[in-house]
């Protein structure tokens, strides 16, 4: 105190500190603020490191670089795909020649299955004339195109010639495409051969379907794993469908029988989970460091949502975030089952709720579980039919349907198969026409073998039905007429 009274303050520092009380304050408040965040950041880092190394430990590839080491490299003379691309400049194998598009009979793209809006009869039916008209035309157009791929998959390894490269998000993936358009034309072929009662062939050609993935080594991508499916469906189908025009013998349906089971444990689902998991680390790296922008991910990213990249911490939250769902997704790959689905919903409900902070997260992280439960009704589908094949060779020695599944272990089975959807053995029944042989679908909801196999429907739109399965019919009621519909063709009774 002086003499008047007055307080005196102190110099340096400590006076400083005493004239500007509340911009100290603030300094101390901010200092403590940056301090927050600098630990904040680096424990998120810390966890996301942690992370990485947990994926390390269990030997799952974080980088696409791993990816492309652990694929083996095929030599271009004995690899499938290489041959198949020499089949046509382009692989456009739908389309018709621009010197030939005149002379395309009016109206028959309509009349082409699967390429055009023609309904495919009932399994068991003749197709109209005038898609067999269609279709003869379609495949002339071909033949040459036609053989090129047979030839081409009698190779044992194929892989398109893509380039694995970071970033992982921007590699295309056209070659998907292509084989989806070559699976359509053998399918044709398999109808047109079924039409004209030429049955080995058929059932070559539904072989070679199987092929055009047998063996592949690069169906590591979720969408490679989804189109691989799709065309084994495509297989599927015309399997039932030759059965029901005639009559295959024993050792034709045990080799489609093989390849049948053989295609379920070509499927690895996690290890495209553990790709889609590549692919987030990936493009989270290659935004941190400049190679990527927001924009060119998602084309509604915001200016305020780039900005906020650049805060300290919120790039480290949001990685931690978006690599632990993705984790969680590759450790809930289990059986495929309803479990698996039910896990991936959960994720899927996680990730609506996502914080403000995870911004590639949100961007990054689609639901799941509509891939993962096309994989499991894939599954039912294929366990069905290949119920329905060991039913099949049963009848051609007993001259009749079986009792139950059970008589067919071990001779045609080697266990009844269960449905994924309830692990129960896969449903059968007799009818008046034949049998049915079903799962009862996601709806967890047993429709009494409600497959929709006897009703004209799209190609290929049965796939989508209530119950998951198939109809074999009796000899009699096989190789019917075009377009003979009737009420009671329409059901399946008890």
């Amino acid at each position: 105190m002086n003499r008047s009274g007055k307080e005196v303050q102190g110099t340096g520092l400590i006076g400083w500190i005493m004239r500007h009380r509340w911009l100290t304050t603030i300094l101390v408040l901010l200092a403590l603020l940056i301090l927050a965040i600098a630990l904040l950041d680096q424990a998120a880092k810390n966890r996301v490191r942690h992370q990485l190394d947990r994926i390390r430990a269990s030997q799952e590839p974080l980088t696409i670089e791993e990816i492309r080491a652990a694929m083996p490299v095929i030599p271009d003379d004995e690899n499938r795909y290489i041959a198949l691309m020499k089949c046509t400049a382009d692989h456009a194998l739908i389309e018709v020649p621009e010197d030939k598009l005149d002379q395309v009979p009016e109206g028959v793209w309509e009349h082409i299955p699967y390429f055009g809006s023609a309904k495919a009869p009932g399994t068991g039916q003749h197709i109209p004339p005038e898609q067999l008209n269609a279709v003869r035309w379609y495949l002339g157009q071909f033949q040459n195109e036609i053989k090129c791929v047979h030839d081409a998959l009698k190779m044992n390894r194929g892989s398109p010639p893509v380039t694995l490269t970071s970033p992982v998000i921007e590699i295309l993936l056209p070659h998907l495409m292509s084989q989806r358009e070559t699976a359509k034309l053998l399918a044709i072929e398999v109808i047109l051969a079924r039409e004209e009662n030429d049955i080995d062939r058929a059932v070559e050609t539904i072989e070679n379907i199987f092929r055009l993935d047998e063996g592949q080594s690069f169906n590591i991508f979720l969408i490679s794993v989804l189109a691989q499916m799709s065309n084994q469906n495509l297989a599927y189908e015309q399997i039932e469908r030759t059965i029901n025009h005639g009559k295959l013998d024993d050792e034709a349906l045990k080799t489609l029988q093989r390849l049948i089971r053989d295609a379920e444990s070509a499927i690895d689902m996690k290890q495209a989970m553990i790709v889609e998991r590549v692919t987030f680390i990936d493009t989270m790296e290659c935004v941190r460091s400049g190679r990527l922008s927001l924009a060119s991910i998602a084309s509604g990213a915001s200016a305020s949502s780039g900005l906020l990249r650049f805060v300290p911490g919120i790039p480290a939250l949001d990685a931690a975030k978006g690599l632990a769902i993705y984790t969680s997704m590759v450790d809930s790959v289990g059986d495929p089952d309803i479990q698996t689905i039910r896990r991936f919903q959960a994720i899927s409900n996680q990730g609506g709720n996502l914080s403000w902070y995870c911004i590639m997260t949100k961007m990054l992280t689609p639901s799941f579980t509509r891939a993962v439960t096309l994989w499991v009704r894939w599954v039912a589908r294929n366990r069905a039919l290949q119920t329905a094949l060991a039913c099949e060779r049963y009848r051609l020695r007993n001259d009749d349907w079986p009792s139950d599944p059970t008589v067919l272990v071990p001779e045609y089975l080697d266990a009844i198969p269960m449905d994924p959807f309830d692990k129960k053995p896969i449903r059968y029944k007799r009818f008046d026409r034949g049998i049915t042989i079903w799962s009862i679908g996601d709806d967890e909801t047993d429709d009494v073998g409600k497959v929709n196999r006897l009703e004209p429907s799209m190609y290929h739109e049965h796939l989508e039905t209530a119950d998951v399965g198939w109809v074999l019919l009796n000899p009699e009621w096989r190789g019917r007429p075009a377009n003979e519909v009737s009420e009671n063709t329409l059901k399946v009774s008890p």
